[in-house]
């Protein structure tokens, strides 16, 4: 292999290993070598971390944001308004999926024969 094929191949999995940590706060650097002596690819520096922090902490903030739904209501034609967290409406829909996942697993068994 030819030193420039190696080098430009060096490069790219250095560039492919510095994109896949940029999410990472923890990672200090990312560096290879090459033959011709040590390539200095990416430093993760302070205004990366901080945007990396501040997105973290606006989704943060966007699971705390309070929504509010109409939901209806048994027996009435008047659809309720209900107020919870983002985050509140996520685990309750999780919930929900879960529930149905259960009731298909448990009535598949039952119908099947396998018991």
């Amino acid at each position: 292999m030819s030193p420039i094929r190696r080098s430009v191949l060096t490069l790219s999995c250095a560039i492919a290993l510095a994109s896949m940590s940029a999410g990472y706060a923890d990672v200090p650097a990312v560096s290879t070598t090459a033959d011709s002596g040590t390539l200095q690819l990416a430093q993760v520096d302070e205004a990366a971390d901080s945007k990396a922090k501040a997105k973290v902490a606006k989704q943060d903030r966007k699971k705390d944001k309070r929504v509010c739904k109409r939901q209806k209501v048994t027996g009435s034609r008047i659809a309720e308004r209900v107020c919870r967290k983002q985050s509140d409406w996520d685990r309750i829909r999780d919930q929900a999926r879960e529930s149905v996942e259960y009731a298909k697993e448990k009535s598949s068994r039952s119908v099947g024969g396998d018991g």
